[in-house]
C-alpha cells in the first residue's frame, strides 16, 4: 500500500468520521500531502505544511485546496514531501501517544 500510496501527488479523503485514519498517516508518512475533512484527528495538516483539513460543507475551500496542490512545482513537491513525513513522524512518537492515552484513562478515573 505503502507503494502506491507514494505514486501520487495527494490524498483525498472527505470522511465524515475517522477514530484515526491509519491510511491518513500511511499517506503523510510516504512523503504524500492529505486533503481531507475536519471530521479526523487530523487537525493540524495546513499549520504543519503537510495538507488541508476542511469543513464538509465548505466545498468552495475543497476547491480552493485541489487546485493549490495542482499548482504545487516540482521543485516544491519535495519540500511538501518532507514536511508531511516530519509531521506523521511526530504523530507516530510510541511514547507520546502512550503518555496521550495514559492521560486520557486518568481522566475517566474517578476521583
Amino acid at each position: 500500500m505503502r507503494k502506491t500510496l507514494a505514486q501520487h501527488d495527494v490524498l483525498f479523503l472527505p470522511t465524515r468520521s475517522e477514530n484515526f485514519g491509519h491510511v491518513i498517516h500511511e499517506a503523510l508518512s510516504v512523503g504524500v500531502p492529505v486533503l481531507i475533512s475536519d471530521q479526523t484527528p487530523w487537525s493540524d495538516l495546513e499549520a504543519n505544511g503537510a495538507g488541508w483539513n476542511i469543513a464538509l460543507d465548505a466545498s468552495s475551500e475543497f476547491v480552493r485546496a485541489i487546485e493549490a496542490a495542482s499548482r504545487i512545482l516540482p521543485e516544491q513537491r519535495e519540500a511538501f514531501a518532507f514536511r508531511a513525513m516530519a509531521y506523521a513522524a511526530t504523530r507516530a512518537d510510541r511514547q507520546a501517544s502512550i503518555e496521550r492515552m495514559h492521560a486520557l484513562f486518568r481522566g475517566l478515573l474517578p476521583r
